[in-house]
């Protein structure tokens, strides 16, 4: 495995905690973003925020008023909660 900057200032910083897009880092100081994030989690989210583009698009925009916003933003955050409650 190659040596990143992450896993050097990792062992020269021990005691400070290194957030890190990557995964499966060998050292304990280095955390992931997304660590507790399985992917059972992370499909769930993702079918209920994609299913909430379609609900929001074709049953509830058309209402009008307050409810004619952007889908994305209603579908982001189903998405989260279904990840809390998943979870």
């Amino acid at each position: 495995m190659r040596n990143s900057k992450h896993l050097k200032m990792a062992i020269r910083y021990p005691s400070v905690k290194i957030l890190c897009c990557c995964v499966n880092r060998p050292y304990n100081a280095i955390r992931t973003y997304y660590g507790r994030m399985y992917e059972a989690k992370f499909l769930a989210g993702m079918i209920a925020g994609g299913a909430m583009v379609f609900i929001w698009k074709f049953a509830v925009r058309p209402l009008g008023g307050a409810w004619n916003i952007y889908e994305l933003l209603p579908a982001f955050i189903v998405a989260i909660i279904v990840n809390i409650i998943v979870s």
